[in-house]
């Protein structure tokens, strides 16, 4: 999903793409690469629900996520390089449904 926005908002120079490619083919095939080349090292979460307002009953909408934390190693210095920047923008803008309402949040920290 990141780096479909990132291909979105960027222009064509920094776009992760190459000539004559289809843009969701070369995500796709990153994507597995990504999966392939990155190990989780620890992790910690938990699920919650949350309260995102009412119905048009007066019943109260909620949703489910998760707070925690993931620690990933990246063994592909490419793929390093396409999470590093994609990841950077989710930092940001949030991912996932619901960010308008404040939903997606996340928090990239680098670790040695």
């Amino acid at each position: 999903y990141s780096m479909k926005l990132w291909n979105n908002i960027m222009p064509p120079e920094k776009r992760f793409t190459y000539p004559n490619d289809e843009d969701s083919l070369y995500i796709f095939k990153t994507s597995l690469l990504a999966n392939i080349f990155t190990e989780i090292i620890d992790y910690k979460i938990r699920p919650v629900t949350v309260a995102v307002g009412r119905d048009e009953h007066g019943k109260l909408r909620e949703t489910r996520g998760f707070i925690g934390y993931i620690i990933i190693k990246i063994n592909h210095p490419k793929i390093k390089r396409i999470a590093e920047k994609t990841l950077a923008l989710a930092n940001h803008l949030g991912i996932g449904r619901g960010r308008g309402i404040g939903l997606g949040e996340i928090e990239i920290t680098r670790t040695k």
